[in-house]
């Protein structure tokens, strides 16, 4: 009887963990951007609606609190925070300026300092490679870690392609590897580690062989 017991409580919760996030998935769809929507309207092809999401921060019962999305429409994308209230999940900041591209998507929370607090990897793939940002809560606003370059207009380009985040030296903060991808026969530049500093990755060696 006890070990039926254990059983039917591990099946329970497995499936309560299975139901959550289920729910989540469903409510990071309600949180989809209308404008991504209407951006494949007006290019004149079939919206494909892809949405990927971590949780950066839970309660003591494992609910989660804080969810960092990230959307896209075959081409274009978004990435959204979304926090839990009193009457539930409200859409609380999404960076602005800032170019996302890519068919899929992806978000990792990750422990870059390793103090417990978790900030969100997202990566928006295409072409084999992806384009990739790394950003932060503060309880009020997203902050963005990423090293950038200016584009046309002002729009922010993210330097962090086909990106892994590891601790590259042991020190117990994690760097990011990074490495472009090339054509044909042309010579691949070296692939890089950035170190993050005064609140934002910055380049900090490039790695040969």
């Amino acid at each position: 009887r006890a070990v039926g017991c254990i059983l039917a409580a591990a099946l329970f919760s497995a499936a309560s963990v299975a139901g959550q996030a289920t729910d989540l998935a469903a409510l990071v769809d309600s949180f989809y951007p209308p404008e991504l929507t209407e951006l494949a309207k007006e290019a004149g092809v079939s919206p494909k609606r892809e949405q990927c999401f971590a949780v950066l921060e839970s309660d003591r019962s494992g609910n989660a609190r804080v969810i960092v999305a990230a959307y896209t429409n075959l081409t274009a994308g978004a990435v959204r925070v979304l926090a839990a209230g009193d009457s539930g999940f409200t859409l609380v900041a999404e960076p602005a300026g800032e170019l996302h591209m890519g068919w899929q998507c992806e978000v990792r929370p990750v422990d870059l300092e390793q103090d417990g607090k978790y900030e969100a990897h997202v990566k928006f793939l295409a072409n084999n490679g992806s384009e990739d940002w790394i950003y932060s809560w503060d309880g009020q606003q997203l902050v963005n870690l990423t090293p950038v370059t200016a584009g046309p207009n002002g729009i922010l380009l993210t330097s962090l392609i086909n990106a892994s985040v590891l601790d590259a030296d042991g020190d117990g903060t994690l760097e990011v590897f990074t490495f472009s991808q090339t054509k044909g026969n042309e010579q691949p530049p070296p692939a890089e580690i950035y170190r993050l500093s005064n609140g934002r990755f910055v380049l900090d060696r490039p790695v040969v062989g």
